[in-house]
């Protein structure tokens, strides 16, 4: 009768076992459940969209940061960067959102990681220009695709320029 309940307490385990194996702290979500989760907890009206994901998997990092934007209201469109955790291929866990600023009209920054993302999505930046302590970089736009993301990492940064197509600043 000692194996009784030896039994019953190895069955209450394997039953504990199964049923928090489907628990998670933190929900894993898809693109679009996270771009969902943004509106409710940040309250947002109008469409909220997709915009680019800025990753660093060369390194053999799980780190990303997704970016979404609002279009289509009457205000000024709004940037939310989204620092996440690669879960697989298409999910992802929510870690944090990233202060923004925005130098020039539809040109969001963030800093993440040692570096800056930056978020263009205005069409008269052609050019993005950051200048460092011992040297420039000079990105310029290829295609008429909008918007457009760029990450500069472990860059000593001290200025970015925003140039249209005649190399005046954007405003």
């Amino acid at each position: 009768m000692t194996f009784g309940w030896k039994k019953g307490l190895l069955i209450s385990v394997l039953l504990v076992m199964i049923c928090c194996s489907g628990c998670q702290n933190d929900p894993a979500y898809t693109q679009d459940s996270l771009m969902e989760m943004i509106q409710k907890e940040l309250n947002v009206t109008g469409e909220l969209q997709y915009g680019a994901t800025c990753g660093k998997a060369r390194l053999g990092n799980d780190d990303a940061v997704i970016w979404y934007y609002t279009t289509g209201n009457e205000q000024k469109n709004i940037y939310i960067p989204v620092e996440v955790k690669v879960v697989g291929e298409v999910r992802y866990k929510f870690v944090s959102f990233l202060e923004t600023t925005e130098p020039a009209q539809d040109i969001v920054t963030a800093d993440w990681q040692n570096g800056c993302c930056i978020f263009v999505n205005n069409p008269e930046c052609v050019t993005v220009e950051v200048i460092g302590e011992d040297s420039t970089v000079r990105t310029e736009k290829n295609t008429d695709i909008y918007p457009m993301l760029y990450y500069y990492d472990d860059f000593e940064l001290r200025e970015i320029r925003f140039l249209d197509a005649e190399g005046n600043e954007v405003k």
